[in-house]
């Protein structure tokens, strides 16, 4: 009785698959898709199906409800599907720019007038609002007739993070805007936008020269400072410190964004090319410093230490500071790596070698002290008696006399 019914309810299905009105297949336009400005947008919700795609320059007419023009070589498809029924209009940009309008009704072409005319002007505003298409031309008009307020009113309107974006980048690439206009756009980014990928998409395209304004520079960090996302917003603090012409009040922000991020790799990342910066000032180097303090992961922590020791210029200016970080390093393993490198990458003066042996006595592994001890042995000054002196002292601290003796080989 069940494998009757299967069996017709399989029946019943083939019947409806093979009679339903199926959209006709779209031409070829593979050629057509390596053009500028080609785009595939599919939508499936509760038994429809809508799919867009084109290829070209897009003008929509000033009321919005028919399409002026393509570029040469460009198409317009738009197909719905409604539990099987579709309707579907294409136009085609010969390579005059004439254009051809065709539409399909299931796998019918029907007549383009009447029907698909009005079809196309009740699609055309949900079309706009849901996938920007057309979006630079769009702004620009509506730019030259309403002003900033008018775009950013036109953004209120729009459906999605993703083509309110595209909206955002338009507006910011209208010539005559003023520093206030600017700062008024990215205030609104932070109205309107609320996912942090489309966020920081936008905010890594704005130019850096904008970010050579200081009062642009404020909103700008606004902005960012209300991201959620770690990774969205260290790549968007990496992209201003690349990019930007940063005072040092905005140096010492672009820092404190990063205090902000949860991720200690996050935080070490960007903070790493905030320090080989060329132009960070005084201030800031100050500034990462003390944002050391704020990673828990002792890895990520000597990331930024060992990147700080890199840099001769700044280890010599900033010799304690750097030091008081490392003694800081809760794990034994870190903290006896970013000592060898700190002995075995620079020459340090007697004086330098007194301030280490402190903190090489605060590991409480004697294997790790005793390495660490080791490596200091073949690059210290041995004629000198006090470091002879406080490298004996420090062994002395170790309590495994195995490592005890093989520290302490050729010094006594």
């Amino acid at each position: 009785m069940i494998f009757t019914i299967l069996l017709s309810f399989l029946s019943f299905a083939h019947a409806f698959a093979t009679n339903a009105n199926v959209c006709k297949p779209i031409p070829d336009f593979d050629s057509l898709r390596q053009g500028r400005g080609s785009y595939s947008w599919v939508h499936r919700d509760n038994g429809s199906s809508t799919t867009l795609s084109y290829n070209g320059k897009i003008y929509f007419t000033e009321d919005e409800r028919d399409i002026r023009s393509i570029s040469p070589g460009g198409f317009f498809k738009y197909s719905k599907t409604t539990f099987g029924n579709c309707r579907e209009i294409q136009v085609l940009s010969d390579n005059d720019g004439k254009l051809q309008r065709r539409y399909f009704v299931g796998r019918t072409e029907q007549s383009y007038e009447p029907e698909g005319r009005q079809w196309l002007q009740e699609m055309l505003p949900h079309i706009i609002a849901t996938t920007g298409l057309g979006a630079e031309d769009r702004v620009h008009r509506i730019y030259a007739k309403s002003g900033l307020q008018g775009v950013l009113n036109e953004i209120g309107k729009l459906e999605s993070d993703h083509v309110q974006g595209l909206y955002f980048s338009c507006l910011l690439n209208q010539p005559r805007l003023k520093e206030n206009d600017f700062r008024h756009i990215f205030a609104n980014v932070n109205k309107f936008i609320e996912s942090d990928y489309e966020k920081g998409k936008l905010l890594r395209k704005t130019s850096p020269h904008l970010l050579q304004n200081d009062k642009i520079t404020q909103e700008y960090f606004n902005a960012v400072a209300v991201m959620g996302s770690d990774y969205e917003k260290a790549k968007v603090v990496a992209y201003i410190v690349q990019n930007g012409k940063l005072s040092p009040a905005h140096f010492s922000q672009a820092i404190n964004t990063v205090s902000q991020i949860s991720s200690d790799y996050e935080q070490a990342k960007v903070l790493k090319q905030v320090i080989v910066h060329p132009a960070l000032p005084e201030r800031a180097y100050k500034d990462v410093i003390v944002q050391l303090g704020n990673i828990d992961s002792d890895y990520e922590k000597n990331r930024i230490i060992f990147t700080m020791m890199s840099n001769q210029k700044f280890l010599d200016q900033h010799f304690n500071e750097v030091l008081a970080a490392v003694r800081n390093i809760r794990s034994d393993n870190e903290k006896s790596r970013a000592l060898a490198y700190l002995v075995t990458k620079h020459k340090l003066t007697p004086q330098n070698y007194l301030q280490v042996f402190p903190v090489v006595a605060d590991i409480n592994s004697a294997q790790e002290k005793s390495r660490t001890l080791q490596r200091l042995k073949t690059t210290m000054p041995t004629d000198n008696e006090q470091v002879r002196a406080a490298y004996v002292k420090t062994a002395r601290t170790i309590n495994s006399d195995y490592e005890y003796q093989r520290v302490m080989h050729g010094v006594e």
